[in-house]
């Protein structure tokens, strides 16, 4: 299908091929999803706003992109429009599937009410600070800072746009994510030493000390004030890091983790045709949009992907590409190891 074709197409008419014959029109193609979610999302009874949120709503869209919608719902039938939207959002998943690439239309978790959101633009700096412990809000605003209000009849969407772009990066709300990030990996790093007291079963183990060291990468992703890439984290990380001039602290933790350069080489060899067919669409996905990417950081972002994807829908044991370690001396010595880089770096402690 030509560029010229689909143009020519309305959104629920385009065809694709395969996941390739998407790339020459992605970009018209989201816009014309985005506007079709927007439209059908905004005739629901009680939906009052919609905020474009993520990367779309920042304008740093990639041909992988969600379509993240932030709802506010009238507060009387709040768990009605729940239903009513996520419905909708299902058809409409559905119908983009069918035409052969499918994307994620994410309206789901992160809704308020009308109510909750007058509530709390009057808040700031720490009177913000109790809204943290909503992952709603402490997941909101992060999703919603820089974002674009696209359906607004009463002006909520707006407020709360202004208000998260004005409070997110505050110094009261920045320092109280980081200690959220600090404790969220403390409790990591005691589950992962509770289980090596009790040696427990190899892929537990290996998961709980990789999620630990993973805790560690995020703690310091907050304390830089980066928002990280669901599909390109590793190698956002790392463009982060060397800004900081911190190159060698992650290059340790992935190292760790087995999300470097050289573990990812490996793994893509051994992985099943669909982690590498992933691997080289995502890579064709970044060069349309002039990211800076090598083939083998690429491949590692694929691999590190895949391999979340595998470990949340899956249960061990796991395939060799996954990266699961299963010698339990390997797995204490990356949870030592992984214990003295945080007892020696500040950022850390």
């Amino acid at each position: 299908m030509s560029a010229g074709s689909a143009g020519a197409m309305g959104a629920t008419d385009v065809r694709f091929q395969d996941e390739f014959d998407f790339l020459p029109v992605w970009r018209q193609t989201l816009a014309q999803r985005t506007h079709q979610a927007v439209a059908s999302l905004s005739a629901i009874p009680d939906v009052v706003g919609l905020v474009l949120a993520g990367g779309l709503g920042r304008g740093a869209e990639w041909p992988l992109s969600d379509i993240d919608l932030i709802g506010i719902y009238a507060d009387q039938t709040f768990e009605q429009t729940k239903a009513h939207v996520d419905r909708v959002r299902t058809d409409l998943m559905a119908q983009w599937s069918a035409q052969g690439f499918a994307v994620s239309l994410d309206i789901k978790g992160i809704v308020f009410t009308a109510s909750e959101v007058e509530s709390a633009v009057r808040s700031q700096g720490s009177r913000v600070l109790p809204l943290l412990s909503d992952k709603r809000f402490y997941h909101g605003m992060d999703k919603v800072h820089g974002g674009q209000s696209v359906y607004d009849p009463d002006g909520l969407a707006t407020s709360f746009l202004e208000w998260v772009n004005r409070e997110r990066y505050s110094d009261e709300v920045k320092a109280a994510r980081i200690a959220a990030k600090r404790r969220i990996r403390d409790e990591a790093q005691r589950t992962a030493q509770d289980l090596l007291d009790t040696q427990a079963q190899e892929a537990t183990l290996s998961v709980a000390v990789d999620a630990a060291i993973v805790a560690n990468t995020h703690l310091l992703m907050e304390i830089w004030g980066d928002r990280g890439s669901s599909r390109r984290g590793p190698t956002f990380s790392e463009r982060c890091a060397a800004e900081q001039g911190e190159t060698a602290l992650v290059d340790d933790l992935f190292r760790l983790r087995r999300f470097d350069l050289a573990s990812g080489h490996t793994r893509i060899v051994q992985a099943p045709e669909l982690v590498r067919r992933y691997a080289s669409f995502s890579l064709e996905a970044r060069a349309l949009v002039g990211e800076e990417v090598t083939t083998a950081q690429n491949t590692r972002d694929a691999v590190v992907w895949e391999q979340g994807r595998v470990l949340r829908e899956e249960d061990p044991p796991y395939a060799p590409w996954v990266g699961v370690d299963c010698d339990p001396a390997s797995i204490g010595a990356r949870f030592d190891r992984l214990s003295d880089l945080i007892g020696s770096h500040l950022l850390l402690q």
